[in-house]
């Protein structure tokens, strides 16, 4: 499994980085305009991902890692509502 990976992460034209747009972030307007809102306010050329999570109250995100090659390539922001 991790070999496969290894050769998606290195085919040619491949961009880890690149994300691609969801139909569901286009019905999230409000979510949108939080994004781009941010993005603005710290001088974002380029946007990354946009995780929306739903979280029930007393709920948590656990700690977790991102890959280094993406976690020394983005800044990340976190909106919370």
């Amino acid at each position: 499994m991790q070999e496969d990976a290894e050769k998606h992460l290195n085919a040619p034209g491949y961009d880890q980085h690149e994300c691609v747009d969801q139909e569901i972030y286009g019905r999230l307007p409000e979510a949108r305009a939080l994004v781009m809102q941010l993005m603005a306010r710290v001088g974002g050329t380029r946007l990354g991902r946009v995780i929306i999570n739903r979280i029930q109250p007393g709920g948590r995100i656990f700690q977790h890692a991102d890959t280094p090659a993406h976690a020394n390539y983005w800044h990340r922001h976190h909106i919370v509502l």
